[in-house]
């Protein structure tokens, strides 16, 4: 049985952008085990108060963050909130182009010594946003990959293993 992941998406008004990911969520992820939550951050668009209405009634838990924009608080609240053993933190700008995606990740994640994995983002060209990040000189982190083609190897192969 795979265990269940609830996956944390803020956002912010943008209605185009979250529902283009939602759907991918719901429709378009072939994974049997999944909590959505959204996580409003004071959307005032009525047209994206409706939808965020509408999945509600979908069965996803959609929970309001009446403060100022923080990322990394707005996801620890809503880990906080969340009941999936495993957590996966998704942009709201993201499309999902392939059914398997989470179990994909889930199987790396569930692998000894695993303790955080990343996807592979694309740019709407399909070339390469980025393939993880990487501690380089003097500590300092930085998307490795952006700008390649989706099946070019990369430095040392990096984006071969996203």
């Amino acid at each position: 049985t795979l265990p269940r992941v609830s996956l944390i998406v803020p956002t912010r008004d943008q209605l185009g952008l979250l529902r283009a990911c939602i759907e991918g969520l719901l429709t378009a992820t072939d994974y049997p085990n999944l909590e959505i939550i959204v996580v409003d951050n004071q959307s005032s668009d009525p047209h994206t108060l409706m939808y965020l209405q509408q999945l509600t009634e979908r069965g996803v838990r959609v929970l309001p963050y009446p403060h100022a924009f923080n990322y990394s608080a707005i996801n620890n609240y809503a880990v906080t909130q969340a009941t999936g053993e495993l957590i996966g933190l998704v942009n709201n700008d993201i499309e999902i182009i392939a059914a398997d995606w989470l179990k994909e990740m889930v199987s790396q994640l569930l692998r000894p010594n695993v303790g955080a994995v990343g996807a592979k983002l694309l740019w709407p060209n399909r070339m390469v946003q980025h393939g993880g990040v990487v501690v380089g000189v003097n500590g300092l982190a930085a998307h490795t990959g952006n700008n390649l083609e989706q099946r070019d190897p990369g430095y040392l192969g990096m984006n071969q293993i996203t």
